[in-house]
């Protein structure tokens, strides 16, 4: 979810790899998977169940691809259009919902909505403009409520530096607000771990990776802590359930660093998978305890999946 700046030369190496059907070429230990894609900035992740993952990029044209995984094979690239200026985040919030979000031309936040048509396979609307200005990708946090109403919270960084938020009740979208003394840089992550809670991380002005819980919904609980490290892309977090929280980011020799919540409290930073070089943030999704399948960024700006087994002792 984060923009990639290069030098102009490798730009143009990583354009000579990006296809939608590239030579069948790995760059890395048998462990992380080439899915055949080039991005510019991030991929995204998202999963609905044990079975499903689906993976999106931004690609070099501004639009953004597809790409899902059904138990036993990945389907081929599938554009989904649009101007991106910016990394995608995507949420899957029930079997056969995904939503996703940019940024896009003067600096809105775009959102697109896929759905499972009659026939079993994936139909998308179109793109809708719903405003801001935004200098970061945005993040989208859902949540399912009692009523089976699908809630969200997307937030991003403004041109003033701070966390801003939008609310959709279900229905529509509300309008943008500020949270307080939330100013920091790069692409923040969030996620709804219950109703009523929204937990947040993202890079502070000194690469440190500040958290927050209960953020966001009256724009009002604005405590955030400081879980220090010093990391060399924005973080993700993920939730298998509503007492464990994993936030993984791109930390020293460019490997993936992990940090994780229980009702033990924080755990302390370690070094989980450093089969990979990653050059920009990892996004993860969890959906069971111990489990976290990732995409990033590696070598040339390849796109890689990977399942990383996590031991919480």
């Amino acid at each position: 979810m984060k923009p990639l700046v290069r030098p102009l030369a490798f730009f143009m190496l990583s354009l000579l790899f990006m296809s939608i059907h590239p030579t069948e070429i790995s760059m890395a230990s048998p462990d992380w998977e080439d899915i055949r894609m080039a991005s510019p900035s991030p991929p995204s992740i998202t999963s609905w169940d044990a079975f499903r993952r689906d993976v999106f990029v931004r690609g070099f044209d501004g639009a953004l691809y597809w790409k899902s995984w059904d138990g036993a094979t990945w389907s081929d690239w599938t554009s989904l259009g649009g101007s991106l200026t910016s990394a995608p985040d995507c949420v899957a919030p029930a079997a056969g919902v995904i939503y996703c979000v940019a940024r896009g031309s003067f600096n809105w936040m775009m959102v697109k909505e896929g759905l499972f048509d009659h026939k079993g396979s994936m139909f998308w609307l179109d793109w809708k403009n719903v405003g801001g200005d935004l200098v970061s990708a945005p993040t989208l946090a859902s949540i399912v409520m009692p009523n089976n109403v699908i809630a969200f919270e997307a937030f991003a960084r403004w041109s003033d530096g701070n966390l801003w938020g939008i609310s959709h009740d279900g229905s529509n979208w509300g309008t943008w607000f500020k949270l307080p003394n939330s100013s920091f840089q790069g692409d923040p992550d969030c996620l709804f771990k219950g109703a009523g809670e929204v937990d947040c991380v993202l890079r502070s002005g000194k690469n440190t990776l500040l958290h927050n819980i209960g953020c966001c919904l009256n724009a009002d609980g604005t405590t955030w802590e400081d879980l220090s490290s010093t990391l060399l892309s924005d973080p993700t977090i993920a939730a298998p359930n509503q007492e464990i929280l994993y936030v993984l980011a791109r930390g020293i020799n460019d490997a993936l660093w992990l940090i994780f919540k229980n009702d033990q409290g924080w755990s302390s930073w370690r070094e989980i998978d450093a089969n990979l070089a990653l050059s920009d943030a990892p996004d993860c999704v969890s959906i069971a305890v111990g489990e976290a399948d990732c995409v990033v960024l590696g070598p040339l700006g390849r796109v890689f999946y990977k399942r990383i087994l996590i031991n919480q002792f």
